[in-house]
């Protein structure tokens, strides 16, 4: 339980920087009527986030953002993985 306390704090916290320099994701998905994300619309975008990480594999950011591609996606699992990976290398660049 405490593992995923400190994880939801280390998001926030790299979600809080990330939007001071204006580089969070924005969030203009079309959606469902019941408010869910097009997963065809979330797939199309995908592409753009992974060419990223691939380009700066270090870079924190990047695989943040791969992660909210990953969740719009609908695939909790690698957006954990990549998010566990993005706080790891903010970690280590603090």
């Amino acid at each position: 339980m405490i593992r995923e306390l400190l994880f939801g704090i280390q998001t926030s916290k790299m979600a809080s920087d990330l939007d001071a320099e204006g580089g969070l994701p924005i969030d203009d998905l079309p959606r469902t009527p019941a408010g869910r994300i097009v997963r065809s619309a979330a797939d199309a975008r995908f592409p753009e986030y992974q060419a990223e990480v691939e380009a700066a594999p270090d870079d924190w950011r990047g695989w943040f953002r791969l992660s909210c591609a990953y969740d719009a996606a609908g695939d909790r699992t690698r957006a954990r993985r990549s998010m566990r990976t993005a706080g790891k290398l903010y970690n280590a660049a603090r």
